[in-house]
């Protein structure tokens, strides 16, 4: 795994089917939306008996399923709120802000969906911007840290076949520690067109700084 320390990009946790192992990356995204799930630390840890998992709900009353992986608790869903945390909506459709009164897309909530189709919710959740994902997580929930996803990686062994839920990927998986990933979008803009980069074989989520 390669980590890439600046203080001005903006991190995110990223694998590829032709080499399922998870990739700790630091990239410069100024105009981009990924996925986003939420993690904490964990008052108990998995046992051989397989995945524990809880509920935890957002701001729009979202019910997701969580699981203990370790001495963490992950989402096994991706975040689908259009709600923060400060009970301000978050446009769907994102749009590239270039007026004075916004300089950058990251300094306002914006998100959008797969393909722009709502119907995708529920499956692949939303994409969200840096500035959005870091105030949507549920109360006692965070945005995962570089360590969280280390902590991650070190657990499974770097062997992200672990994380993926049967029968979403092109290549066998086992999921074994429930944390049920799937493919997902990454969107971006260019002047005001939404652009989406699709993967049946990747997956892209959202990691606070260090």
């Amino acid at each position: 795994a390669s980590w890439v320390a600046s203080a001005s990009y903006e991190p995110y946790c990223h694998w590829e089917s032709h080499s399922p192992r998870i990739q700790l990356l630091r990239v410069l995204i100024k105009v981009q939306l990924f996925t986003l799930l939420c993690s904490q630390c964990s008052s108990s840890s998995s046992s051989s008996g397989g995945p524990v998992y809880g509920t935890v709900s957002d701001n729009d009353g979202n019910t997701y399923q969580t699981v203990v992986i370790g001495s963490q608790t992950w989402m096994a869903e991706n975040m689908k709120t259009t709600t923060a945390r400060n009970g301000q909506s978050i446009p769907a459709g994102f749009v590239h802000y270039t007026s004075p009164m916004y300089p950058s897309a990251d300094e306002v909530l914006a998100m959008t969906w797969k393909d722009n189709d709502p119907a995708q919710k529920d499956v692949y959740g939303g994409l969200y911007n840096f500035y959005t994902a870091n105030r949507i997580c549920p109360s006692g929930w965070h945005l995962p840290s570089k360590q969280d996803w280390e902590t991650l990686k070190s657990y499974i062994g770097s062997d992200a076949t672990k994380l993926q839920k049967v029968g979403a990927w092109p290549f066998s998986t086992t999921n074994e520690t429930g944390f049920s990933a799937v493919p997902n979008d990454v969107c971006y803009n260019d002047n005001g067109s939404l652009y989406f980069q699709s993967s049946s074989n990747s997956a892209i989520w959202w990691s606070s700084y260090i």
